[in-house]
């Protein structure tokens, strides 16, 4: 059996070797810049390090990153990249997922993709040094930040409904308020995010595409607390799961059940993978505030196929002319007349110019 030394071990070693670094000479193959002494190897941390066998001229071991990147910190240096090069990151770094735009640009169609979510980032990075790029399509954050608006959100929760089913539920039923949604991907004005601690709106309409899977059983508690009790009115997109509980006992108590003749194909702008359709069919389901009393008619539903120039399907970036900042226009909302500034947004918590740019990460 071949013996080997352990980390703990192989640190211990280093340790013991930092008293002599300074008058022996370097050991270490490491060749790379360091952001406090440059390649003098004359800092506390590479001194500390300069005696490791284990770093590779490319790339230093895990044991001497964590030594540079806690002295780094402690200096107010992160890692190993100066506060003018982190702004510059994203244009600079390797296998970028987008092509970063120059800043001057003020209008972009960017797809709702993961690639265009990272473009939209990109440009926000370069009006603050508040985000910045971790490589390989990772953001980082100034926890502290008074110029960005951080949504924290689960990538997995985030599919978003085509805009053919939204746009038809809001016109056939009046809606006036969307459920379980978020800046990036409501389709109404007024909207409620998970987080949201009031509840639903008495007497409002709400729409409702909800994360399905287990979490589609929790429908019923809300009906039976909330919506019946405050007088609202529900229209959901559910996948038609006639062998669950949950199914008999509120969906076939609901008002109405208009069945997809189509399958649903959703995308998901904070994952990259290939679309294809969901393999369950799927039912819009209307609830009003006054619980049926006895079981819905099924009927049809066809609507007409997504256009692949709609607009809601992209994601509209747009520059205000007045204060400069970087805007993403809502899916439900229509292109601006004119030159584009920020009262001209359709959600409420944007439509000022002293808003914080909204950043959505998970």
């Amino acid at each position: 059996m071949s013996s080997s030394v352990a980390p703990r071990s192989q640190k211990r070693a280093r340790e013991r070797l930092s008293v002599e670094a300074t008058t022996v000479g370097v050991v270490s193959a490491y060749g790379g810049a360091c952001s406090s002494c440059g390649t003098s190897w004359s800092c506390a941390a590479c001194l500390h390090t300069k005696r490791c066998d284990a770093c590779t001229a490319t790339a230093r071991c895990g044991s001497c990153r964590n030594v540079h990147s806690k002295a780094h910190r402690a200096s107010g240096v992160h890692q190993t990249l100066s506060s003018s090069s982190r702004q510059s990151a994203p244009a600079r770094r390797a296998g970028m997922l987008c092509r970063v735009p120059s800043s001057g640009v003020d209008a972009l169609d960017l797809p709702r993709t993961r690639e265009g979510l990272n473009t939209y980032l990109s440009l926000v990075a370069q009006t603050t040094t508040d985000l910045w790029s971790a490589g390989g399509g990772r953001w980082m954050h100034n926890p502290t930040t008074c110029s960005l608006r951080i949504e924290r959100v689960v990538a997995k929760d985030n599919y978003e409904t085509p805009a053919r089913i939204w746009r038809h539920a809001i016109e056939a039923y009046r809606l006036d308020r969307d459920a379980h949604a978020s800046s990036l991907n409501a389709v109404l004005p007024a909207y409620d995010t998970v987080d949201d601690c009031a509840g639903p709106h008495r007497g409002a309409r709400y729409w409702l595409n909800p994360a399905f899977g287990t979490r589609c059983g929790g429908i019923g508690s809300a009906l039976e607390a909330l919506v019946w009790q405050d007088g609202c009115a529900v229209v959901a997109l559910l996948p038609a799961l006639l062998h669950t509980s949950w199914w008999h006992d509120y969906v076939m108590r609901a008002d109405a059940i208009y069945y997809l003749r189509d399958k649903v194909r959703f995308s998901n702008p904070f994952l990259d993978e290939v679309q294809s359709d969901y393999f369950y069919s799927f039912v819009l389901v209307r609830w009003e505030a006054v619980r049926a009393s006895r079981p819905a008619a099924w009927k049809p539903l066809e609507l007409p196929p997504l256009r692949s120039d709609d607009a809601a399907q992209k994601l509209r970036v747009r520059r205000c002319t007045a204060c400069g900042k970087y805007r993403v226009l809502p899916r439900h909302q229509a292109e601006p007349v004119g030159v584009f500034q920020c009262a001209a947004l359709a959600d409420a918590s944007f439509a000022s110019c002293e808003a914080k740019c909204a950043v959505w990460l998970f």
